[in-house]
């Protein structure tokens, strides 16, 4: 099960993005190390070798020219949320502009490796946070296991009861799995 992402791993990466410097390759998720591997990206092309398709590049290039250092302060600390499904657990980081008037906040994602036990850097993008982030990791992996414990067969296909008020209106319960289908099918479907 994921931990919470550390300052310090964030404010390592954010070092390095803030100076515009390649992330080693053991700071970086797997899926995303392979993009740079098959696609051929190169840190001389930074947002892309950071973000993936579908982040606005115009913004997160402009967003990045004033991205600031990370604080000297200890104390400061960053702003994280996660998401997670039944595949992936991602923290999302707010790191903030240089320059407070421009208001270009980015957004740091980080992938929960689980080989490695460890938070990858995975992607850049713009604030805000993703509407289903929490502020915990637990809760996030409450709300994912929660979500895979509502999909069992009878919420899926309905209760015995309902297929039975099925069979009983329409035809006969018959014993072959084809017909158990579609009298089920035909349940979900309000037929």
């Amino acid at each position: 099960m994921p931990s919470a992402i550390s300052q310090d791993t964030i404010r390592l990466v954010h070092l390095y993005i803030s100076q515009a410097l390649p992330l080693p390759p053991l700071f970086l998720s797997n899926s995303l190390l392979q993009r740079h591997h098959f696609l051929n990206i190169s840190p001389d092309d930074y947002v892309a070798y950071l973000a993936w398709p579908g982040s606005s590049p115009e913004l997160l290039a402009e967003a990045l020219i004033g991205l600031s250092s990370p604080p000297d302060d200890q104390d400061n600390l960053y702003t994280i949320t996660y998401t997670s499904d039944e595949e992936t657990t991602l923290a999302h980081v707010s790191v903030a502009s240089t320059d407070p008037a421009s208001n270009s906040f980015i957004r740091l994602v980080f992938i929960w490796d689980n080989d490695d036990a460890t938070w990858k850097y995975h992607n850049l993008g713009l604030m805000p946070f993703p509407q289903d982030s929490v502020a915990s990791v637990d809760q996030a992996m409450s709300q994912t296991s929660f979500d895979q414990s509502e999909m069992d067969a009878d919420s899926y296909w309905g209760t015995p009861d309902q297929l039975d008020e099925v069979c009983d209106n329409d035809r006969k319960p018959q014993s072959n799995s084809e017909d158990d289908y579609w009298a089920r099918y035909s349940t979900i479907q309000g037929k």
